[in-house]
């Protein structure tokens, strides 16, 4: 017979301190899976965004050892994963599997006795531990889950060469790639930089921005000064960290293009990009995600990911929807 769940399990709040320390902890069986609650993705939103909130970072533990932890922040009575639509694609709790029913008992009595009535999840996979455990134990939970779809990421695996890669997609989509690189290449000398060390984060950021202005309205609009702080931030945190993959693609020693990735767990994440109108005509928004897929091929990595939004691009290069929910769990 198990031991009761809630007098095993203990909860503590966390600072992000000891966030990084339980991250970094050898021994620990959690599972970062999420990209998105990674503690360097969540230190860059809250410097830049959390004033006037109230960090509430959980985690909970049976015998000493973490068996969760629940990066949030409180508003009122909702507590709300760390992050916000715009910025973080999906997200989820860090959970040792297994260790669920233990995790969520913990942490709901918890937060009832701080006033919590709402858990908001923002966007998060529908396939997600969470979404799932919770729809099947929400009776034992004393809670209620609303869930409903939200858009799409698109994914896909990646072969072992880019001659391959090719040959998996269209005809059309095959030959098209072809036609606009060769035609790239006929217009000037063309070369790829990408920038991974914290050092070089700020140059290279201010280059990225440039170019992010050149693009369309909308993408201008869209950087404000808190965001281009977050995303100058972000970029210097996921560098010490050594999952950034900064592109440039260089015509005639100019920045034509760029793309922000994050290489994490053999898996590339395409987060943002954008490219000098001026060379709108050569395609380079388009092939510098295109070369982006090819490098990542060259490292050897099993999947790239296109993230949220359903841009033509990402079907054309070959991404398969999977489809998104808005979460919202209700305590009782």
């Amino acid at each position: 017979m198990l031991d009761n769940p809630i007098e095993q399990a203990k909860l503590k709040t966390e600072s992000f301190d000891s966030l990084f320390k339980i991250w970094k902890d050898p021994e620990s069986r959690l599972d970062w899976d999420c990209l998105f609650v990674l503690p360097p993705w969540l230190k860059a939103w809250w410097n830049t965004f959390g004033s006037g909130k109230t960090l509430h970072i959980c985690s909970v533990s049976i015998r000493g050892k973490i068996i969760g932890v629940a990066p949030l922040y409180i508003s009122g009575n909702t507590a709300v994963i760390i992050g916000d639509r715009d910025v973080s694609d999906y997200t989820d709790f860090i959970i040792e599997p297994g260790k669920e029913m233990h995790f969520f008992r913990a942490l709901f009595d918890h937060l009832q006795q701080k006033g919590v009535v709402y858990v908001d999840l923002g966007h998060v996979l529908r396939n997600s531990p969470t979404i799932s455990f919770i729809m099947t134990n929400f009776y034992n939970l004393k809670c209620i889950i609303h869930s409903e779809p939200s858009g799409n990421l698109y994914d896909m695996g990646l072969p072992h060469s880019w001659k391959e890669y090719l040959y998996n997609l269209t005809k059309k989509k095959r030959h098209e790639i072809r036609r606009k690189l060769r035609r790239l290449h006929e217009a000037g000398n063309v070369d790829t930089l990408i920038v991974e060390e914290a050092e070089q984060v700020n140059e290279a950021m201010d280059i990225f921005f440039k170019i992010f202005r050149m693009n369309i309205p909308g993408k201008s609009d869209f950087l404000t000064a808190p965001m281009e702080s977050f995303f100058r931030l972000l970029a210097t945190e996921m560098a010490k960290a050594g999952f950034l993959r900064l592109m440039f693609l260089d015509v005639d020693r100019e920045p034509a293009a760029s793309v922000i990735c994050f290489d994490y767990r053999n898996t590339v994440y395409l987060y943002n990009n954008g490219y000098d109108s001026m060379y709108q005509h050569l395609s380079v928004g388009y092939l510098s995600k295109a070369l982006a897929i090819k490098a990542s091929i060259q490292k050897g990595k099993s999947s790239f990911n296109f993230l949220k939004g359903d841009e033509k691009y990402k079907q054309d290069l070959g991404g398969k929807p999977v489809q998104l929910q808005q979460a919202r769990i209700e305590l009782k």
